[in-house]
């Protein structure tokens, strides 16, 4: 999944949380790169992104769908 800038992402990140309704976690929240997991314990759902090579556009490299929190 493919998103115009690091802002972009993370307004989408947020907007799905938020909708999703659980605690975020950003393990790493840089201009290079964006960790972010399920704040509550046990839950394995975790999302990585980074710039693709122009360095603007971020793009999801990882991330793992299993989610069932109902925090």
């Amino acid at each position: 999944m493919l998103f115009i800038d690091l802002d972009g992402f993370r307004v989408v990140l947020k907007d799905y949380v938020i909708q999703k309704g659980f605690p975020l976690v950003r393990l790493k929240n840089e201009i290079t790169r964006v960790i972010a997991k399920c704040g509550a314990q046990g839950y394995n759902w975790r999302i990585h992104a980074s710039p693709i090579a122009d360095s603007i556009t971020f793009m999801v490299k990882s991330y793992n769908p299993e989610h069932t929190c109902n925090e």
